[in-house]
């Protein structure tokens, strides 16, 4: 390994302090750049990977990638990647939330692998591939906030408020949205949300409730029909933690 190369595995132990992770990142488009800028550090991906270094990887597809918001030399990446090579197991494995750092001024061979708190290499068993971002002011979009107040709807139902008291939307204090291909067994493609909702009771004669409900779950199918009640469906429910 270089010298650079065992520098940034040592970062890789203390990124919370240096590499802040999804909160200071923004979704990119993946161009021919990412793709280039992803297969050059292929090499330090191997350690964590599981293979030898006489091995070598072949990066499938790059599905994700986020740049850090304040400093564009900072990006995660979510791959599908295998190795192969004279005596090595072919393995197949979707690898999410990989670190790039890339010096400023960087144009070829100095871009580097490193591994995040959240980084993670499994088996490629088809699985559900996620892609997510933070909501940017939510309050501004009009189909978040129907989405939400929608959402609010059934969360009277679970907090089992009163009719004549129910509660509403007031703010949405935070928001994550991931696309995904599937849902579960369904081949429907979908939009899932995950949002905290800050809730108030507003009617007259009602006492006053104001309560910040956290990780409230909602899937948005996508091409929904007509003829469906919502296109919106609130899911784990029971993760839901209001206070």
């Amino acid at each position: 390994r270089s010298v650079i190369s065992l520098f940034l595995l040592l970062l890789s132990k203390v990124n919370g302090l240096l590499f802040p992770l999804h909160h200071d990142f923004i979704r990119i488009p993946v161009t021919e750049s990412i793709i280039n800028i992803t297969q050059q550090t292929l090499e330090g991906l191997k350690l964590y990977f599981g293979v030898e270094d006489h091995c070598d990887l072949k990066l499938h597809k790059v599905f994700c990638a986020q740049i850090m918001s304040h400093n564009s030399v900072n990006y995660l990446v979510d791959i599908r990647v295998s190795s192969h090579g004279y005596n090595c197991n072919k393995e197949t494995k979707i690898c999410q939330n990989l670190g790039i750092y890339s010096p400023n001024n960087c144009k070829s061979d100095c871009h580097h692998f490193y591994w995040t708190e959240s980084s993670i290499c499994i088996p490629d068993y088809d699985v559900p591939l996620t892609c997510s971002e933070e909501l940017y002011a939510p309050m501004y979009s009009p189909e978040i906030i129907d989405m939400a107040e929608e959402a609010v709807i059934s969360l009277n139902q679970i907090l089992k408020m009163s009719e004549g008291c129910p509660l509403y939307l007031h703010h949405i204090q935070r928001g994550l949205r991931e696309y995904q291909k599937k849902f579960y067994e369904s081949e429907i493609p979908f939009i899932s949300y995950a949002m905290d909702l800050q809730v108030v009771t507003k009617d007259q004669n009602c006492k006053h409730i104001n309560l910040l409900c956290k990780n409230v779950q909602i899937v948005q199918y996508q091409n929904c029909s007509l003829d469906r009640a919502s296109c919106n469906l609130l899911i784990n429910t029971k993760d839901i933690f209001c206070e």
